[in-house]
């Protein structure tokens, strides 16, 4: 098979930090602190997920090393469980939680793209969505046309968001 893409570490870093923070950490927040009746329990809903994502985060390392096979969570579940878990799993993922996150993404993108735009034009409206699929077919085309440079905006879109999160915190 020919190799079309040679991915550094720095490369896989961007990919699993985009992946893990993405633009929820900045849509949830107000979420959670509705949800909850003090500071503290906020801090609380926040480091158990932490702690959650980070016990996921190594339960992954452990499968990865174990399973080194291309594949991912297909090839877990085929060799754990059974051929058709894995396509199971792959199946719900294209079909249902990948478009669900994409679109979930794209639309808290689309109304930080809309704050920015309302900051020159505040009589601006326009409807999110809009801004979504425009954001999303960029991504996309993006992605199929000029992977290179797919690679190199991640890279910077992880980087401005690991300065913003640093500078709140």
């Amino acid at each position: 098979m020919k190799k079309l893409m040679n991915f550094t570490s720095g490369h896989i870093f961007f990919i699993i930090v985009g992946n893990m923070i993405g633009v929820g950490v900045f849509i949830t927040p107000n979420w959670v602190a509705a949800q909850t009746s003090n500071p503290l329990n906020y801090l609380l809903v926040w480091g158990t997920g932490a702690v959650i994502a980070l016990t996921g985060g190594m339960t992954y390392a452990i499968l990865a090393k174990t399973f080194p096979q291309n594949g991912g969570d297909y090839q877990y579940l085929k060799v754990t469980a059974h051929k058709l878990a894995g396509i199971a799993f792959a199946s719900a993922m294209l079909w249902f939680a990948f478009p669900g996150s994409l679109a979930s993404l794209s639309l808290g993108a689309a109304n930080y793209i809309l704050e920015f735009i309302r900051l020159f034009a505040p009589s601006y409206t326009t409807n999110p969505a809009m801004i979504a699929i425009i954001v999303l077919m960029i991504f996309i085309i993006l992605n199929l046309n000029r992977w290179q440079l797919a690679i190199n905006m991640q890279q910077i879109i992880v980087s401005i968001l690991i300065i913003s999160i640093t500078l709140f915190i």
